[in-house]
């Protein structure tokens, strides 16, 4: 019998609001396969250490990182594309949810460094509305060099895009990188 029953009060204690907004931010990383995407991503995502065991994604990985940027608080959602043509389907899928690609290309390889158009327009094709672009050089530590630092900040200039060199080997523009990506997304 409810009669019985003897029911304290709901205490209720006040709620602090948030200090920050936390902005959901979606990209995908894309380049020819090979060019360094994966190292770049975990390097960013997990501070993984660097390792030159090549083991090709296949479709796409996702991985998640919080990150703090001029005050605001990000949650990053990272779509590593594979770079294979076999998966073009599944690349363009992932277009339509991200407001952001960053580009990558292996400055060992002159020919990663020439898809990067057919890369924009792939991205742009795919893409539910406008999206933000950064070009990204990687293996910097690797050689023989054949895209040199000026051609390649040349042709993303020439694009309206930002140039970023790194070497995830050597831990070096890793943050820097992702960071220029997100200045033109908030």
């Amino acid at each position: 019998r409810m009669a019985d029953v003897a029911f304290e009060p709901v205490m209720r204690r006040r709620v602090q609001p948030a200090t920050r907004a936390l902005t959901n931010a979606k990209i995908i990383i894309v380049g020819d396969a090979g060019v360094g995407k994966t190292s770049l991503v975990n390097a960013f995502c997990q501070k993984a250490a660097f390792t030159k065991d090549y083991d090709p994604t296949a479709g796409a990985d996702f991985h998640m990182r919080h990150f703090s940027h001029f005050g605001r608080e990000l949650r990053v959602s990272i779509y590593d594309a594979s770079g294979d043509p076999q998966f073009l389907e599944v690349r363009n899928e992932l277009y339509k949810e991200v407001q952001a690609v960053m580009l990558v290309f292996d400055v060992t390889c002159r020919k990663s460094f020439q898809s990067l158009g057919a890369w924009i327009e792939e991205a742009s094709k795919f893409s539910a509305g406008e999206l933000q672009m950064v070009v990204v050089g990687a293996k910097t530590e690797s050689g023989p060099r054949v895209v040199t630092e000026q051609t390649a900040r040349e042709w993303a200039k020439s694009n309206n895009l930002s140039f970023v060199e790194v070497s995830v080997a050597q831990g070096r523009n890793v943050e820097i990188a992702f960071k220029e990506l997100f200045v033109r997304m908030v």
